[in-house]
């Protein structure tokens, strides 16, 4: 939704699998398992974020930049937790929400009034999932590439 011509509010909702995955725990007091141990974890992650939107319109282009905030939901800790107990005694229990946001840049292409291409938007999506069972805040950071069709309203 853009509130004049070139600045807008924008919300945006995500969803994200993985395979499973392998993952050692050395054996220190830190570790979440304290004796050590390796397990195999899978999880999903669910973003959801809004912010502002600045957009440069022209006739035959639209570049953007964005700036998102919000928050993140995953099982993979609760997933890690369960296999870590199955292994080893673990007492720590998981967060499985955290903030995030999303900083990119992209263009739309305007084919009619209310329908746009997206040849590309690149944006950095941090996520702070900070908790007892990995010891404190741990930073992920990712790049994301999108594109696709633009409904506008």
């Amino acid at each position: 939704m853009f509130l004049n011509h070139a600045l807008g509010i924008s919300a945006e909702f995500n969803g994200y699998s993985s395979l499973t995955k392998t993952f050692t725990f050395p054996a220190t007091p830190n570790s979440p398992c304290p004796l050590g141990c390796t397990v195999k974890a899978d999880g999903n992650l669910f973003t959801y974020n809004v912010g502002p939107v600045f957009k440069y319109r022209s006739e035959h282009f639209e570049p953007f930049v964005e700036a998102l905030f919000g928050g993140a939901h995953s099982n993979t800790y609760q997933n890690l937790f369960k296999a870590c107990q199955a292994t080893c005694t673990t007492t720590n229990s998981p967060s499985n929400n955290a903030f995030d946001f999303v900083i990119g840049v992209g263009i739309d292409i305007p084919l009619t009034h209310s329908l746009a291409i997206r040849p590309a938007q690149f944006d950095y999506v941090l996520t702070r999932f900070g908790n007892a069972f990995t010891k404190g805040n741990q930073n992920q950071s990712n790049f994301r590439y999108q594109a696709g069709i633009v409904l506008r309203f």
